[in-house]
């Protein structure tokens, strides 16, 4: 198993991860995972918190994805979250790619340079184009009820 994109989220967490499993018959094993999962915890007051996580599971796609249009390609560099310090404080080095026909999106902010990043979001966007994947939606939310 191999972490290609991880996005942490600002209250802590993970908003988005992208995996890659390989070995015979991981496909058929996992696809019965797809859906959204959710975990609910109880405190000891009696108080409930849910959280969620959309699962999608598709084949990787071999070989390399088709560029995109320029045009097609609508790409944001903002500042990244987590630990950095002042460096990542004062840098737009973190990359946002949409592809505007489909509404597909790629964020990444793991290097330091917005050019790795760029280059590294134009890429997973252009795997998801390739493949038809569904428009992203959330990832892992936070809510919380009330306890009764």
């Amino acid at each position: 198993c191999e972490a290609l994109v991880e996005d942490l989220g600002p209250q802590g967490g993970i908003r988005e991860a992208v995996l890659r499993v390989q070995g015979r018959g991981c496909l058929t094993a996992l696809a019965g995972e797809s859906g959204v999962h959710r975990q609910i915890q109880t405190e000891k007051a009696g108080k409930i918190h849910t959280s969620s996580a959309t699962v999608s599971v598709l084949p990787e796609v071999t070989g390399d994805p088709a560029p995109l249009a320029e045009g097609d390609v609508r790409v944001e560099a903002f500042r990244p979250a987590g630990p950095g310090g002042q460096a990542v404080n004062r840098s737009n080095s973190g990359c946002r790619a949409t592809h505007l026909p489909t509404g597909l999106s790629a964020s990444i902010q793991e290097d330091r340079s917005f050019q790795v990043n760029r280059r590294q979001a134009l890429q997973v966007l252009a795997r998801r184009v390739q493949a038809g994947a569904p428009p992203q939606q959330g990832g892992e939310g936070r809510g919380g009820a009330e306890g009764q």
